[in-house]
This record gives C-alpha cells, structure tokens and sequence, in this order.
C-alpha cells in the first residue's frame, strides 16, 4: 500500500488507510498497531473518513491524529477532518483550516504542526502551516518555500519542527 498515514513509535505505532495501486486502485480504511515486533489489527477508520489516503499523522498509539486526508468517494475528494486516536476508537476532532494532503506533520495530539500540502488536483500547492492544540486548529506560519510530499513527520515538534525534500 501507499499513500496511507501512520504515527507512534518504533515500539507502539499506528498505520492507517492507503491505496493499492492494483489494477482495482483499491483504498483501505484498515488500521494497524505495531509493539516492536509484531503487527495487529486496530480499530478501522470511520466510514464518514475512510477508506481514505494521503493522510499524516501525530502523536502516539494511546494519543495520536490523523489529518490531511483524501477521501476516495467524497466529491473532491480533499478533507479537512481530523481524527484523534486513543488506542481503541477513534472520534472526531476540530477540522484543519484548509482542505490539504500530501503534507507533513509534527509534535503530539495536544501540540500538534500540519505543514503544506495539496489543496487542489492536481497539484495545487499551500504554504500554510496549521497548529493543533488538542481541540482546533489555527493558522501558523506560512513555509518560506512553497511544497508538497515532503519529509518530516514526526520531525520534532509543534515549536522546532522539520519539513525536508517535497516537490
């Protein structure tokens, strides 16, 4: 799969959704958690986000976020949802300002950095970066140089975060 999202550790981590690019063009809204040696089955994505891909994710497996979604049978298919996490079930949270994927994330479910993304197709670029505190959203800082699928989740944190690479 790719184009799926993840948060954790290397020893409690989350994978989530993606799209297999078989001759079906598949997209998933299964859930895995990871202990540091093995893979399970967790909670599926709701079915109002999921089966869904190019997302990002923060935090922990007890304690994370899946934002900057796409949504393969919503029109436009771009969301601007949040979910959070807590190991077990998954609820909704306040929506991102702007509709993006393809973007990086940092920090934790409570101090949380969206940075860039695509806002439209095929690649409407932003350079805003979005800051969670564990409820909503708000506007940061826009990134001095315009990109998207760059690198740097879980690069640091919503204060010294790291975006590096991108297109």
């Amino acid at each position: 799969r790719s184009y799926s999202a993840a948060f954790g550790t290397t020893t409690a981590a989350v994978w989530a959704g993606g799209y297999a690019p078989d001759p079906t063009g598949t997209y998933y809204d299964t859930v895995f958690e990871y202990d540091g040696s093995s893979w399970t089955a967790g909670e599926d994505l709701p079915a109002t986000f999921g089966p869904g891909a190019a997302g990002t994710g923060i935090g922990t497996l007890t304690a994370g976020v899946l934002c900057g979604w796409y949504h393969a049978s919503t029109p436009g298919g771009v969301l601007n949802d949040t979910l959070e996490y807590d190991g077990t079930d998954w609820t909704t949270s306040g929506d991102l300002p702007l509709q993006a994927i393809d973007g990086s994330s940092s920090g934790t479910q409570t101090a949380g950095l969206y940075i860039t993304g695509t806002t439209g197709f095929p690649t409407t670029r932003s350079a805003q970066s979005c800051e969670y505190d564990g409820s909503s959203w708000t506007a940061g800082e826009d990134v001095n140089t315009i990109r998207f699928r760059g690198m740097g989740n879980q690069a640091g944190t919503q204060t010294a975060g790291m975006l590096i690479g991108g297109v």
